[in-house]
Formats: C-alpha cells, sequence, structure tokens
C-alpha cells in the first residue's frame, strides 16, 4: 500500500479533505493512504508527500517561485 503524508498549517474542512483525498486517489492509485498533518511551518497551502515525491502548493513556494520569476 502506498502512503501519502499531507501537510497542512490546519485542518482541512470534511469535504475539501475528502476531495484532495479522491483526487490523489485518482491520481495515485486507488490503494493509497492518505495520512493528514498539521505543520506550522506550512503557512498556507498544503505540501504533499507521495513515495518520497514531494508536491509543494504551499504560500511559501509559491512566494519563492515569483520572487525568482521578478528577478529574471
Amino acid at each position: 500500500m502506498r502512503k501519502a503524508v499531507i501537510r497542512a498549517a490546519a485542518n482541512f474542512p470534511g469535504d475539501l479533505k475528502t476531495a484532495l483525498e479522491n483526487g490523489l486517489r485518482e491520481t495515485f492509485g486507488s490503494d493509497l493512504a492518505c495520512e493528514f498533518v498539521i505543520d506550522d511551518s506550512v503557512i498556507g497551502g498544503f505540501v504533499v508527500d507521495v513515495d518520497r515525491t514531494v508536491y509543494d502548493w504551499s504560500v511559501a513556494t509559491q512566494l519563492k517561485r515569483l520572487k525568482k520569476e521578478l528577478h529574471k
């Protein structure tokens, strides 16, 4: 069984949590187990780790990308 760890600054509301789990299972397979972790270092958005591959949709990372683009 594969595992996804979803880190966020706060709990997801039930319907959003279910939608995210369904989307991840659609992408990575129906046997994916999802674990939600509250992480104060994630200011906004969320970070998903599946099989040691990190998908980062956090606000901090988006701001870093924007800063990099502005400095081109």
